[in-house]
């Protein structure tokens, strides 16, 4: 997160558990102009294994966090480690998000 954005956020904030996000937008003007998620499975390395206390090798996966503002500048990047033993994704679908058209005869 860019430092200008990191000094609006106070340790009181923090310790009450406030959305990041949700305590710029309250101080700021920010506007989220997109993101990206990737999702990847990895294994751990020696620098994983001594953060984590894990085994060097042990499954992990890795959630990797962008999000811009609507000028393009970085707001947040973020890199998330789960245990893959324990690690479950749930998507809501609605039909209402797809283009159908490719399904169309040609």
């Amino acid at each position: 997160m860019p430092v200008e954005l990191v000094k609006l956020i106070s340790k009181k904030e923090i310790r009450q558990k406030k959305s990041v996000l949700r305590i710029l937008s309250d101080k700021m003007d920010l506007q989220i102009g997109g993101g990206k998620i990737f999702l990847e499975a990895i294994a751990a390395d020696q620098e994983m294994s001594d953060i984590l206390g894990c085994q060097v090798m042990e499954p992990f996966m890795c959630s990797r966090l962008f999000l811009r503002s609507v000028s393009i500048d970085p707001i947040e990047i973020v890199n998330y480690y789960m245990r893959a033993d324990s690690y479950k994704v749930q998507f809501n679908v609605s039909l209402d998000d797809f283009d159908l058209s490719a399904f169309d005869d040609k």
